[in-house]
């Protein structure tokens, strides 16, 4: 038999889902600050109807492209780490 759900003041509420959707404060820190599990959490935000988390990249920093990734050549050679000596 499921157990009943857990009742979670409004104002809890409120804030999980200013954190979910304004910030990128990880799911499983939001749902601690809530006082349910992670699964409950995402179970809640899909009933409740919030959007998915789709954009990950912090919205302060520019989307990464291809042409951010440093090549190769620009990396110096490095000695090795140990010596078997």
């Amino acid at each position: 038999m499921p157990c009943p759900p857990l009742p979670i003041s409004p104002e809890i509420v409120a804030e999980g889902r200013r954190l979910y959707e304004q910030t990128s404060v990880p799911v499983a820190d939001i749902a601690a600050m809530t006082g349910i599990s992670i699964r409950t959490f995402s179970a809640r935000a899909r009933q409740w109807g919030w959007p998915r988390r789709t954009d990950r990249v912090p919205k302060i920093e520019p989307p990464r492209t291809a042409a951010d990734v440093p090549k190769a050549s620009q990396f110096q050679k490095a000695g090795p780490l140990y010596s078997l000596k």
